[in-house]
């Protein structure tokens, strides 16, 4: 692709609002359109952004200024809008998680495949300074080899967040609870750090929500690198200060909280080295890029599934009582 803006449209005026800024903010974008069958939300949209509005989504896929669509609408929903938009000749950006199930991942990624477009999810979290530093560390064994990562995840969230909308907390929408919907991220980045797992043991329970799903999953992992893994999520947690991931090798420990500095440790006294390589801030530079550059995004399709995976292994575990090999 030339050095001419990448056209957005946004479908989901939800979360997709602090999309669409994003788009408006980075380089080498422009916001051409968005579709939400709320007419306050596009109203308020079209008003802020000065784009076109839609409600009828096979309307605005029509548009010969639109080359990529950014899906922010309910999990369970992506690979609807994803596959259309691919048949379209569009680009294609989903929100976390990339659906609810591995199968609908798989469509997307064939119907991308097919029409010969590019499918990236957005995980946000890949694009943290301190998280791209800690990849590069166990990537270049700085902290000897792996044994123990922990991801946890503990926050708070109200009835009334998961009655609003009717789709969070349910497995058909959300594709489960306080797992798919917050922690996933962590899941992500520690598939990202660790490499493929081989074997979860989970249980799940609903302690505090009128909820379809969960609102506290533990699993243990163990990876085909011999390291384990720890995930604890929950939307319990009323302080809700805890998300971030823990990691130790052989040579030294990296602690990370959301917020905070990145605490990191050699065994032997020593200060690992602080790389300063520029990267992209967010998915949307780093979309641009790789459609410029003909390059994958970060996360594409196939790595964008893998969290799904693993928490459909997690998922089983915890129904079945027993561990799950991947």
């Amino acid at each position: 692709m030339n050095n001419q803006p990448v056209r957005f449209a946004v479908v989901g005026l939800g979360m997709g609002h602090v999309r669409a800024q994003q788009i408006k903010k980075a380089a080498g974008a422009e916001l051409t359109a968005v579709c939400d069958v709320n007419g306050e939300r596009l109203k308020k949209a079209t008003a802020e952004f000065g784009c076109a509005g839609h409600t009828d989504y096979a309307e605005m896929l029509k548009r010969p200024d639109v080359d990529a669509v950014m899906v922010v609408t309910p999990s369970g929903t992506h690979a609807d809008f994803a596959i259309k938009a691919a048949q379209a000749g569009k680009h294609v950006i989903v929100t976390k998680p990339m659906e609810v199930t591995p199968d609908r991942c798989a469509g997307m990624i064939a119907a991308a495949r097919g029409a010969g477009v590019v499918l990236a999810v957005d995980f946000e979290s890949r694009y943290n300074p301190d998280y791209i530093q800690l990849k590069r560390w166990i990537t270049g064994g700085v902290f000897g080899a792996p044994i123990l990562c922990e991801a946890r995840c503990k926050w708070w969230r109200t009835q009334e967040y998961y009655d609003a909308g009717g789709w969070r907390g349910t497995w058909k929408m959300d594709g489960g609870g306080a797992l798919a919907n917050q922690s996933v991220h962590l899941l992500d980045l520690m598939l990202w750090f660790m490499g493929k797992p081989v074997q979860v043991y989970a249980q799940t329970a609903t302690a505090a929500h009128r909820m379809e799903t969960e609102d506290l999953g533990l699993a243990i992992v163990r990876f085909e690198n011999g390291a384990r893994g720890v995930v604890v999520g929950t939307t319990t947690y009323a302080a809700a200060d805890q998300f971030g991931i823990e990691f130790n090798g052989a040579l030294g420990s990296v602690s990370t909280v959301y917020g905070a500095p990145m605490k990191f440790k050699l065994a032997d006294g020593s200060q690992p080295t602080v790389a300063g390589e520029p990267h992209p801030s967010n998915t949307i530079e780093d979309f641009i890029a790789a459609l410029r550059e003909g390059r994958s995004p970060l996360v594409d399709g196939n790595e964008g599934k893998r969290s799904v995976d693993f928490l459909a292994a997690i998922y089983r575990s915890a129904r079945e009582g027993v561990p799950v090999h991947l």
